[in-house]
């Protein structure tokens, strides 16, 4: 992200991953198109997928899209950014922050709602279900997040009164609630009561 807003990125680009409308391998920096994407606030980068949020507070993604993590409600892969939506022509908005998964992504609300979308069979998107979203749909029970992290298949959120809650994938008990069981909606990190940040493995 640059000083002015705008964006460069270089690198691999075999899914668009780059968001300059080709599939061609950089090695030096292009702007991502739209040409017009010039209002940059943060950048947050997946495994073959990168989003931005923008100033307006909407968001947009590109590159790899299998499992519906750019959210533009389709499972198709994007050499240029497309907005996330809530719902056929709908932009998801009010966004605070955004963090990327391997195949899922979330934004934080300024409401302090939590939103995901993407692959879902481990429960990352934290709705009670197991179903791919194709569209932001909102984490189930959390409120007053402050901010959040999502990982390789799990996501955490830090919550206004210090305490952590995470979701998804568990077997080595990167949940941190005593358990090693999936769990598809939050669940709360034991003994963690004074958090202020959160990054997610």
């Amino acid at each position: 992200v640059m000083g002015n807003g705008a964006l460069r990125c270089w690198g691999y680009n075999g899914y668009g991953n780059l968001g300059d409308g080709t599939t061609t391998q950089r090695s030096a920096p292009v702007g991502a198109f739209p040409s017009t994407l010039t209002t940059v606030a943060q950048m947050a980068g997946g495994f073959e997928h990168e989003c931005v949020r923008l100033a307006s507070g909407q968001v947009q993604c590109w590159g790899y899209n299998a499992y519906s993590q750019l959210g533009d409600n389709s499972a198709t892969n994007r050499a240029t950014p497309v907005t996330v939506l809530v719902s056929a022509g709908t932009p998801l908005d009010s966004v605070n922050e955004i963090s990327l998964g391997y195949n899922t992504t979330c934004a934080l609300r300024r409401d302090g709602t939590v939103w995901c979308w993407g692959y879902n069979g481990n429960g990352e998107v934290g709705d009670n279900t197991t179903t791919t979203r194709a569209l932001a749909t909102r984490v189930s029970g959390l409120t007053n997040v402050v901010h959040i992290g999502v990982g390789h298949n799990h996501g955490c959120a830090v919550k206004n009164d210090g305490t952590l809650w995470c979701w998804g994938y568990n077997a080595n008990g990167q949940l941190g609630d005593g358990s090693t069981a999936t769990r598809l909606t939050p669940v709360q990190v034991s003994g963690i009561t004074t958090a202020v940040e959160v990054v997610a493995g």
